[in-house]
């Protein structure tokens, strides 16, 4: 019987026939259908729609007629059965179900193979039992479902692989729907009995503010927060956590992404109380400290950071200090070292120097500078902790000048000893001698022999009175007992008078001295005493450094509001290191014990002292074998209500006479 006589024409109603005849619907369905449509009989193909020809790519419905089903398959199916046997179990089973559905995969003609779902379906008709199959080609629905799943799978095997705490959650009622193996680990919990519970099991926060907050996750589509968890030993954990929504198979739920920061927020903890403690250390410590980095040539960069003390001590502000470098901070005499350290500290990676910084107000200030160099943020950093040595720089010099001062001072004693042996050695052997002529009474005792003996013994005497005078009026200097004795008096006089009595005295040394002045009267107020021997000390000097041949010359200039006094020779010169000491108690320029020159070491600082005393100042110009200059300043001013003092006038030139024996005395001996 073939298939179209199994129906009637859609159009033929048997006679007395209202109802609709749906064999002919059936056979419009069969064949109009987009699906392929197959009709088996003793499991063989007896008919087939358009959409089958087209569907296993033939060109007939002819070719496909009569062909056993399994053979528009290929061999195997996916589940490694041939499909001709799995073939006859799916049609065994529909004949006895009735229907069955399933997916098969096809080839056509050409053999491609394809996915397939076929829906088997009993037709009893006449008696007859036929199989009708449907196909519809699902290889890309099936394409996609494998994406799907293989996306699912890639997803799950994240999910639970991930190292990171990870949770699903329900949204309306916190059950816990998955937990990955990370979770179980930090929760303490096994994955069963988690999926059992509730977020308001693990969480320290009440259960208004849970769905408070899984609220606020939903209306933002994602949250991050900071919460306290309890674990199944009760302990308490700080945790990090991300939720946000996802929809699994149509439902809402809640992933969470938990990271423990229990530990980080101890370690943040202690950082910070460690940081406060050592910012106090920093910013309370007595020494100045840097922090600066370098720039891309390896030069000092701008400072990063700076303690109140630096501040303090610079008197720059924490936001002037930043815009600046450390180079800046140098005097402009020490910057030609700061390469040098800088080298140093990033060779060795550390360093310890000495420098002058100076102030905002240009103060120098000497300092240790002690350096290390260490890495932060992958950049290298300078620490430079700043000692300020300007006291103990002091104290080393002081410690110095007074090591320097009690090597004068023995220096000065074995000279002194030397300046009081020589004179006495001298009136002690010229006694002797006297002494034994009288006990000889022998006639080498004359009158001019005695004469003799007596100048010898009365200039040695002098030298002794000046140099006894000398230490009298330095110590009264220095323990501010000496006073002087203020008159108004022609200071151009007295210097004229002065040193036109030496003159006899200078000519015997062959030696030049000449006086001029650029006024005839100067009245000032003055200490006479002093300054005649402020004068006869520098004349003294002056013969005593000048060789034969030689000049010296007495000037006195008017300079408005002060006079200058100067006496310049040709003498030996002084050295130039030795000039800036020259004034210094106990210094000589020559202090051997065989010099060739007498002296104490005491007669020009008490001249600078003298002067000092009148407010006035002196200095010296020198060059080594051509001579020296020393330059006297009095300032020009009266005593009130006092005129030129008479009395001194009268007394002068004998006063004068004795002053010139006594400071020349170690000058000028007596032939014997």
């Amino acid at each position: 019987m073939k298939t179209k006589d199994m129906y009637r024409e859609g159009n033929e109603l048997n006679e007395g026939e209202s109802k609709i005849n749906y064999e002919w619907l059936y056979r419009m369905d069969f064949e109009k259908s987009p699906d392929a449509k197959l009709m088996l009989k003793e499991r063989r193909i007896i008919d087939c729609n358009e959409s089958a020809v087209r569907f296993f790519g033939y060109d007939s419905k002819e070719e496909l007629l009569g062909g056993m089903p399994y053979l528009l398959s290929p061999i195997i199916q996916t589940d490694g059965k041939p499909s001709m046997v799995k073939g006859n179990e799916m049609l065994t089973l529909v004949e006895k179900k009735g229907s069955h559905r399933f997916e098969w995969i096809h080839k056509t003609k050409e053999g491609k193979s394809f996915f397939a779902e076929v829906v088997l379906t009993l037709l009893p008709i006449e008696g007859e039992r036929v199989i009708s199959a449907s196909l519809q080609d699902i290889t890309e629905r099936k394409g996609i479902q494998e994406v799907l799943e293989e996306k699912e799978e890639f997803y799950r095997s994240l999910f639970h692989n991930n190292h990171a705490i990870m949770l699903l959650a329900d949204p309306d009622n916190g059950e816990i729907i998955d937990v990955n193996p990370a979770a179980c680990f930090f929760y303490g919990y096994d994955r069963q009995t988690f999926l059992t519970m509730n977020v308001k099991d693990i969480s320290t926060s009440s259960e208004k503010k849970i769905f408070s907050t899984i609220e606020d996750v939903r209306f933002h589509h994602g949250k991050h927060y900071y919460l306290k968890d309890r674990i199944a030993n009760g302990e308490i954990k700080d945790i990090e956590i991300y939720s946000g929504p996802i929809r699994v198979k149509n439902k809402e739920l809640l992933y969470s992404i938990i990271h423990d920061i229990t530990e980080k927020n101890r370690t943040m903890t202690a950082l910070e109380a460690s940081e406060k403690k050592f910012k106090e250390l920093f910013h309370n410590a007595n020494d100045m400290i840097f922090l600066h980095g370098y720039d891309e040539n390896k030069r000092t960069g701008k400072i990063m950071e700076v303690n109140d003390i630096a501040c303090m001590k610079l008197g720059y502000r924490r936001e002037e200090l930043l815009k600046m470098t450390p180079w800046e901070l140098n005097v402009e005499d020490m910057r030609r070292f700061v390469p040098e350290n800088t080298k140093r500290i990033l060779k060795e990676g550390h360093a310890t120097f000495e420098t002058v910084m100076q102030t905002k107000d240009k103060k120098r200030i000497a300092v240790e500078i002690n350096a290390h160099m260490f890495k932060l943020l992958g950049q290298d950093v300078n620490l430079s902790v700043v000692r300020d040595i300007t006291e103990r720089k002091e104290t080393m010099k002081l410690l110095g000048e007074t090591i320097a001062y009690d090597k004068l001072k023995t220096e000065f004693f074995s000279n002194i000893s030397h300046e009081f042996r020589t004179p006495l050695n001298v009136i002690f052997g010229t006694l002797q001698l006297m002494e034994l002529c009288l006990q000889r009474g022998d006639g080498d005792l004359n009158i001019e022999n005695i004469e003799r003996y007596v100048k010898r013994m009365k200039q040695n005497g002098c030298r002794l009175l000046r140099l006894v005078n000398n230490l009298i009026d330095i110590t009264k200097i220095d323990s501010g007992y000496y006073e002087v004795q203020m008159q108004n008096y022609d200071i151009v006089h007295l210097v004229e008078d002065i040193t036109l009595s030496v003159a006899e005295y200078v000519e015997t040394k062959e030696i030049g001295l000449v006086f001029d002045t650029d006024l005839e009267e100067r009245i000032l107020a003055c200490d006479p005493d002093a300054m005649e021997r402020v004068v006869l000390n520098l004349l003294a000097n002056a013969i005593k450094f000048t060789n034969p041949g030689g000049t010296i010359q007495v000037y006195i200039h008017d300079q408005g509001n002060h006079i200058s006094i100067s006496v310049t020779d040709t003498g030996i010169g002084i050295p130039k290191e030795k000039l800036d000491s020259i004034f210094e108690r106990f210094r000589q320029v020559d202090k051997t014990l065989t010099r060739n020159h007498e002296g104490s070491g005491i007669g020009l600082s008490l001249t600078k002292s003298l002067i000092e005393l009148h407010d006035g100042t002196i200095k010296v110009e020198s060059e080594l074998g051509k001579g020296s200059k020393f330059i006297i300043e009095l300032p020009i001013r009266m005593m009130q209500n006092k005129a030129e003092d008479s009395h001194f006038m009268r007394n002068a030139q004998q006063s004068k006479i004795e002053r010139i024996h006594i400071e020349f005395s170690d000058i000028y001996s007596i032939n014997i």
